[in-house]
């Protein structure tokens, strides 16, 4: 923040100068997304590829899934974003270090904001999540810059009587 000066940042300098901070949010929100899971109805027949054949109980070898009209879908969100299939082995870890790294791993195939789903994509994306993103970054410069750090004591606090 010191790069400022003594002025507020604009919109582009918080969403572009920062990558620290974008990296802790994302991370923020790949761990622990504000909505766990979306449901969608699919609107016409449909047939949806798999990444990996999967065999069925009585042996035969499925690549698609067909999904009919009406059909209620249920994308679980916060489990696609903690996967280790996706993520690598410390997908569960709050590490903002590797939206810092080169991205080698497979949650290249997600697609949406910075390949997760938190914010769903397409047409149905959210439509405030630039302003999300963007109030969540100054929340937490906020709280860096005016927030005196104490510890609370472990204890009991007594209800007040009236």
């Amino acid at each position: 923040m010191t790069q400022f000066g003594n002025t507020d940042p604009t919109w582009e300098q918080l969403n572009s100068s920062l990558p620290y901070l974008d990296a802790v949010v994302h991370e923020t929100l790949q761990l622990h997304p504000p909505v766990s899971e979306a449901i969608r109805v699919a609107m016409e027949d449909d047939v949806l590829p798999l990444a990996t054949p999967v065999v069925t109980k009585s042996g035969e070898t499925v690549n698609s899934l067909f999904v009919a009209k009406g059909t209620v879908l249920t994308i679980p969100i916060q489990t696609l974003n903690i996967s280790e299939v996706f993520w690598g082995t410390d997908a569960k870890q709050f590490r903002p270090e590797r939206w810092l790294e080169d991205f080698t791993l497979r949650a290249k195939e997600i697609q949406g904001h910075r390949h997760l789903l938190t914010f769903i994509d397409g047409p149905k994306t959210c439509l405030g999540k630039m302003f999300a993103l963007t109030e969540f970054k100054v929340s937490k410069i906020l709280q860096r810059e005016s927030t005196p750090f104490f510890m609370l004591r472990i204890g009991f606090f007594r209800r007040c009587s009236l």
